[in-house]
């Protein structure tokens, strides 16, 4: 089903922007930016052209897909129609010469990042002729449309560490999005733009629409006055890229700062699919010994989104080395208040069952203690949360999947990191009136995952306007009770985009992070704590291994000889 989900998508999404040009003017085209090996590896040019001429082409799909034809063909009918019935592109046609309409509904592909057959490198595989340039790739998942100078507001963006394929597709899909409003993505179309001109594009064919513009003149009054309307300043926002290749990698650099900078007794929590960098492991166990508390997340290979053996074995060694690290230094670590844990993601819950996720969660702080000093939850919050499971059972939100879709064991394909500083998590986490703002996040999450599989999707800004007046008295109470010292010492960081915890993705491939920082970052930490009530926390090699075995010899070898290329 993927390939007609996605382009029945691109294809209504234009039919939607036809019918708007008569009204609104705006010229209905969409840009996709995609990288040479994804393109290659999932029939790029059975689709691309398909969207590059939507109005004429013909998709002839291999025998026993007669459905999908038929119902790309019917899509691409409606079109037809809606181009037909525009009064405005009609009469722009007569000024234009032919194939202006064809040049304008249609999806313009730029397929980025070709190999160069000329750089060749040996080192990865020894004894054999090398690899080419190719295992450097575009790793990044970030959509947008409307991004101008003309209303800070008008478009949107969606990051996320999920792409466009059949394995993303299903109720078993651990991974999260972030769709973003706001003057902080004009920086994401000058990033776009900065992907043509690294690809060879000159400054005249970088498409119009990513090109900069003049500001509306009023453009920073409808900022202070969105603002006002949200009750405030509560965070700011950045998105950060790492550029393909030896180019510049600021996500790299945001994450190291962080690892190495945050004050003692602050806590970074990082789950990811891939746990395979020697070097992020070492800052983590780093924050550990300066009194931090590191939280390491993996998936087991039975939840891994990527389980072959080259990153199975270099995940099951750096866990391994994290666990002996804290074993060795225990003492270390407990002196200066510190906290190394790791912990594997073993759940066999629907991604859809947000009642069971939260038994889960009170179960494991029942049955970890230092997990429940980590949390500190108050008494009051606990015995709201276990009401809100029986509550959400009764009313209906329990386990929800597609009737079409196999049920599967979760796969954590979740790239997103927490930081936070002790003054922004101990006493806050504690308080018994944080309760209802939790409580109200899981219901709405449930809400969404009901509506999506009864075909009527919910809009995801209700989550925000059911928080923000539940949240926003609670925090403006909490920093009340603060020195002005300890407000200065409060930090949050929140981010989410595409990038692993390997050594490609620190060092090769092109990915993005969107970074929250500030209190808006609270928003994204239910999902923390599930995560964390999800997994086995290890106690020791012996546990690690019985979980997540080792790999042993050929296959451990090639894992360390290709680990920059994994």
């Amino acid at each position: 089903m993927a390939f007609t989900q996605v382009m029945d998508g691109y294809l209504r999404a234009l039919i939607d922007r036809v019918k708007l040009y008569d009204a609104v003017g705006t010229i209905p085209q969409f840009f996709i930016f995609i990288d040479q090996m994804y393109f290659q590896a999932n029939g790029g040019k059975l689709w691309l052209d398909l969207l590059q001429d939507p109005l004429h082409h013909r998709i002839d799909l291999p025998e026993g897909f007669q459905d999908w034809e038929d119902s790309i063909a019917g899509i691409q009918e409606e079109l037809r129609q809606a181009v037909a019935n525009s009064q405005l592109i009609q009469s722009q046609a007569l000024l234009f010469e032919d194939g202006w309409v064809e040049n304008v509904v249609k999806v313009h592909v730029s397929v980025t990042n070709p190999p160069d057959p000329s750089f060749w490198t040996a080192e990865l595989f020894p004894f054999f002729m090398g690899l080419p340039d190719l295992i450097m790739r575009d790793h990044r998942k970030i959509a947008f449309y409307d991004v101008t100078e003309g209303h800070p507001y008008k478009g949107m963006a969606i990051y996320t560490g999920m792409g466009v394929g059949e394995h993303y597709i299903g109720a078993s899909w651990e991974d999260r999005a972030m769709m973003v409003q706001g003057p902080v993505l004009l920086s994401l179309k000058n990033s776009a733009r900065q992907l043509l001109l690294n690809q060879g594009y000159d400054e005249g064919e970088i498409p119009w629409q990513l090109n900069p513009k003049p500001r509306h003149p009023d453009y920073d009054e409808i900022v202070a006055d969105t603002l006002v309307a949200l009750g405030g300043e509560w965070g700011m926002d950045m998105q950060l890229h790492n550029q393909i290749g030896f180019r510049f990698k600021a996500v790299s650099v945001f994450k190291a700062t962080l690892y190495t900078l945050m004050p003692p007794r602050s806590v970074i929590k990082a789950p990811d699919s891939i746990w395979g960098s020697h070097f992020w492991g070492s800052m983590m166990l780093g924050h550990a010994l300066r009194g931090g508390r590191s939280l390491v997340i993996a998936p087991s290979i039975d939840n891994a989104p990527s389980a072959g053996f080259p990153q199975m074995s270099r995940a099951q060694e750096i866990l391994t080395r994290l666990v002996v690290a804290g074993e060795i230094l225990e003492d270390e670590i407990e002196g200066q208040g510190g906290l190394l844990k790791v912990g594997l993601y073993t759940s066999n819950l629907g991604v859809g069952d947000i009642p069971g996720k939260i038994r889960a969660l009170l179960t494991n702080l029942e049955e970890t203690p230092w997990l429940r000093e980590l949390y500190g939850f108050h008494p009051e919050v606990r015995d709201l949360l276990q009401a809100e499971v029986q509550a959400l059972i009764d009313d209906g939100l329990g386990r929800q999947n597609g009737v079409d879709q196999e049920v599967q064991l979760p796969k954590l394909h979740l790239k997103a990191h927490y930081f936070a500083t002790a003054e922004a998590w101990d006493d806050f986490l504690s308080r018994p009136d944080i309760g209802p703002a939790v409580a109200a996040y899981f219901r709405e999450v449930a809400l969404q995952h009901q509506a999506l599989v009864e075909g009527d999707p919910r809009d995801i800004k209700r989550l925000t306007e059911t928080l923000l007046p539940l949240a926003h008295p609670v925090i403006l109470d909490y920093m009340r009770g603060l020195s002005p010292a300890e407000q200065d010492r409060v930090a949050l960081f929140f981010t989410v985009g595409s990038h692993n915890q390997n050594t490609r993705s620190l060092a090769l491939d092109g990915e993005v992070a969107f970074v929250v920082a500030g209190w808006s970052s609270l928003f994204g930490l239910p999902d923390f704590f599930v995560i964390a009530g999800l997994s086995t926390w290890i106690e020791d090699v012996n546990q690690l291994e019985e979980l997540f075995p080792r790999y042993e010899g050929m296959q451990r070898r090639i894992s360390r000889w290709i680990r920059i290329a994994v």
